[in-house]
């Protein structure tokens, strides 16, 4: 995507839970910024996360948070390929 470019995402946590959220490129190309919100086990939680441009786009870290369990913390993320997935 272009710089300052959105685009949706939608997909699934915990098996078949969706998920849905949007990816942002940063204006100055530095990284994108993916956020979602899913429903694991009919349970909304929510992550953020920045991708930056120094690992390729593919790792980074952010913040997450799951139900009432108040798990909000820090975390660390990797894009890998799921094209193995069914």
């Amino acid at each position: 995507k272009k710089p300052g470019a959105m685009a949706p995402l939608t997909g699934r946590v915990a098996g078949l839970s969706p998920a849905f959220g949007t990816a942002v490129v940063q204006v100055d190309g530095s990284g994108i910024e993916l956020a979602a919100t899913f429903f694991a086990d009919g349970v909304e939680g929510q992550f953020d996360v920045f991708l930056t441009a120094a690992s390729g786009f593919t790792s980074g870290s952010g913040g997450a948070d799951y139900g009432t369990y108040d798990v909000n913390v820090s975390h660390t993320a990797s894009i890998v390929d799921c094209s193995l997935e069914p």
